[in-house]
């Protein structure tokens, strides 16, 4: 089944994030009690892009993921699970792992006991599976994630709005649009370094956002020597994912040289 996304900028706002959205109850126990089994489901769903969202990698319209579901035969926690080819994850791997597992117990409060025992392989789905297993617990309690694990919604920090790579002009309206929702926005960058730096320029001369960059290892370690020092006069404020996965010489090399943070 395709869903889209009901905003035309989709991504994540500033509010506090929880999987809790009211209660999802069959006729069962209370909340409190303890059933004889913890049960999983789940199944494919295709995400349908608004735009094109272009890396340095390839473009894509879609998202091929896996909605996962925790149930005690009372309430049911959610879980999604969202695979990425450059790290190695398809959407078929994630099924093929959920396949093999089934979950230990009879108890979702026993969240260490039941994550440890988890086999090893797709981060994905595992992660799926966490979140998936945390919010069957809050649902339980009837309380959202955040009251959970003790946080204030006042603190909740800023996330960035990314914006894939394109036209100049098309990513600076685009850009100028986001802006008016998200202080901080993440641009997509390739190899192309004159487009790349036309790109930061031309957003940055558009909006007050706070500015970050992801190359998806797109750059040589002399590229982003080259080019981060020209980000940096730019006000990017980090660096992500500037080199070859497989890259750790270029990447001793770089972090030492470099005026912005490296991430990944």
């Amino acid at each position: 089944a395709g869903r889209r996304p009901a905003q035309p900028l989709p991504g994540l706002d500033h509010s506090p994030r929880t999987m809790y959205t009211g209660p999802r109850r069959t006729p069962g126990p209370n909340p409190g009690e303890r059933n004889s089994h913890v049960d999983l489901s789940y199944e494919r769903i295709t995400l349908n892009l608004e735009t094109p969202f272009r890396i340095a990698h390839g473009v894509s319209e879609t998202r091929h993921n896996v909605l996962v579901r925790v149930t005690d035969g009372a309430w049911t926690g959610l879980g999604e699970a969202a695979p990425v080819r450059q790290h190695h994850e398809t959407q078929a791997d994630v099924l093929a792992y959920l396949a093999g597992i089934s979950l230990p117990g009879d108890d979702p409060f026993r969240l260490e006991t039941i994550l440890g025992s988890l086999p090893g392989g797709s981060r994905a789905a595992r992660a799926a599976l966490d979140i998936a297993l945390h919010d069957l617990v809050a649902q339980r309690l009837g309380i959202p994630l955040y009251r959970l694990w003790g946080l204030d919604p006042d603190r909740t920090p800023c996330t960035s709005f990314t914006l894939g790579i394109g036209p100049v002009d098309e990513v600076r309206e685009r850009a100028a649009v986001a802006a008016e929702q998200f202080p901080i926005l993440k641009l997509k960058l390739d190899a192309d370094e004159d487009h790349s730096l036309a790109l930061v320029r031309a957003v940055a001369r558009a909006t007050s956002a706070r500015l970050l960059v992801d190359a998806n290892c797109a750059w040589t370690v002399d590229q982003a020597l080259r080019l981060i020092p020209r980000l940096a006069d730019l006000g990017v404020e980090f660096v992500e994912q500037p080199l070859a996965e497989d890259d750790l010489d270029g990447l001793r090399r770089l972090r030492p040289a470099s005026p912005l943070p490296i991430f990944a």
